[in-house]
């Protein structure tokens, strides 16, 4: 199957299952005025090239280095929202954007530490990581 056609599909059911809970929970309501349907045409655009070029980026690298940088993506969303939004994240998403960050910087380590030779002092102490 096209890589295009599963992230199509995946984006037209998130739609689905969001507008369904959006009914459910009587929040629902349609964009006002024709800017935010733009926004709203420009995120689903924007959004569906972003997972195309990850699973490129995947198709055609090794997982490590693309892992690394949609991994950025977390710390660029919370410059952004602050630089152009004026809006500070709150304690949970702190903590949640450290816990992604500190797994991928473990990662990291271990991938390094994995490259040392076997008597370097290093990978002896960390050695750990390795199992």
């Amino acid at each position: 199957v096209h890589y295009s056609l599963t992230t199509f599909f995946f984006g037209a059911w998130g739609t689905f299952e969001n507008l369904i809970v959006a009914l459910a929970l009587g929040i629902f309501s349609l964009p006002h005025g024709n800017k935010h349907w733009w926004l709203g045409g420009a995120l689903a655009v924007l959004t569906f090239f972003g997972q195309i070029s990850i699973i490129l980026a995947l198709k055609y690298e090794k997982a490590g280095p693309v892992t690394l940088i949609k991994t950025v993506d977390v710390l660029f969303g919370f410059l952004w929202q602050m630089l152009f939004f004026q809006l500070v994240p709150d304690l949970f998403s702190i903590v949640g954007a450290s816990i992604v960050v500190c797994g991928v910087v473990v990662i990291g380590v271990r991938k390094w530490i994995g490259t040392l030779p076997e008597d370097d002092i290093i990978r002896i102490k960390f050695g750990f990581m390795l199992k």
